[in-house]
């Protein structure tokens, strides 16, 4: 699983643009950048945020969506 921006925008590049190739119109492209837990390093929460701005940014039309509970894996107070 990618952990950084980069990481992130170097799949998103790559499936995108593949999609784009071949016929699919961006307006029916999601993409999920993988909330990882912040209980197993804090800056997982930046990198993610940091993420959808590049990707909805670079890629004009595009949806993103995301399992955002993941971040709060493990954390004492996630039920809140």
């Amino acid at each position: 699983m990618p952990e950084t921006t980069d990481d992130r925008m170097k799949i998103a590049d790559e499936l995108v643009n593949g999609l784009l190739q071949n016929n699919v119109v961006i307006e029916n492209i999601y993409v999920d950048p993988l909330v990882k837990p912040i209980s197993t390093n804090n800056f997982f929460g930046v990198e993610f945020l940091n993420a959808i701005e590049q990707i909805v940014t670079n890629f004009k039309g595009i949806h993103t969506m995301y399992g955002l509970s993941n971040i709060s894996f493990c954390l004492p107070n996630r039920p809140f």
